[in-house]
C-alpha cells in the first residue's frame, strides 16, 4: 500500500506520463482515493486503467468526486462493472 501512496504522490508532480495501467494490483478503496486526490493537481495524465483492483462502487464514487474531469479515458472493468 505504501507503494500506491508513493505513486499517487508522484502523480502530483508528473508532467510527462499520459497513461497509467494499474490493473490487478490490489489498489483498493483507500489507494484509489489517493489517486483521485493526486489527479486533481495533475494536468498531464489523460488515461487511467485500474481494472480488477477491488475498488467497488464506493471507490468509483469517491474517485469521480475527486478527479474524473481530469481524464479522457478511465478503465474500471470488473465482472460486475462496465463503464
Amino acid at each position: 500500500m505504501i507503494l500506491i501512496y508513493g505513486l499517487a504522490s508522484a502523480l502530483v508532480a508528473n508532467r510527462t506520463l499520459e497513461e497509467l495501467r494499474m490493473g490487478s494490483n490490489a489498489i483498493g478503496l483507500e489507494g484509489f482515493r489517493a489517486f483521485g486526490r493526486s489527479l486533481q493537481q495533475n494536468t498531464t495524465l489523460t488515461g487511467l486503467y485500474v481494472r480488477s483492483n477491488g475498488i467497488g462502487d464506493e471507490g468509483v464514487q469517491a474517485f469521480a468526486e475527486c478527479a474524473l474531469r481530469a481524464l479522457r479515458h478511465l478503465g474500471l472493468q470488473q465482472p460486475w462493472l462496465q463503464l
